[in-house]
């Protein structure tokens, strides 16, 4: 019974042991969407729409802690640096960032910056980014920004 218990708990441990292994792969390999703002880290898993542009979107929260990030990039984007520019709906070739705090009343449109697309396969698309934007006269900057998400 001894040496049941004993198999049981190694069987446990192993199992445990896998499940942490699993999740620190999902931060290596998985989807990611994660800038700086204000001082604060963030971390959101993309979401991907393609239609006209291709747009990568991450959000959190509700109501007054509602966030929401979005990077917008031609649908037939290579790798390479691009500027950010201050949006223009029928300009299908345009890279365009905004973002959205709503407990911190900040809500704009990237009016400079770059998005850098690192890396492009059949499934992901990686890259990094960071740009900066006016927000009722006060400039707003996300700085370390990187993302790996469906293409």
């Amino acid at each position: 019974m001894k040496k049941m218990v004993g198999l049981l708990l190694i069987l446990l441990s192993f199992g445990i042991t896998s499940c942490s292994s699993d999740d620190s792969n999902d931060n290596q390999g998985g989807l990611y969407l994660r800038f700086t703002y204000n001082g604060q880290n963030y971390d959101y898993e993309p979401e991907t729409i393609t239609s006209l542009v291709t747009s990568i979107n991450g959000t959190e929260g509700v109501d007054a802690t509602y966030k929401f990030l979005s990077l917008t990039l031609p649908n037939d984007v290579t790798e390479g640096t691009y500027s950010i520019t201050s949006p223009d709906p029928s300009d299908l070739e345009a890279f365009n960032a905004y973002y959205n705090s709503e407990g911190d009343a900040v809500d704009f449109d990237a009016s400079s910056g770059t998005i850098t697309i690192t890396n492009i396969d059949s499934e992901y698309i990686t890259g990094t980014f960071s740009f900066s934007g006016d927000n009722n006269g006060t400039t707003i900057t996300i700085t370390n920004g990187s993302f790996r998400a469906y293409k």
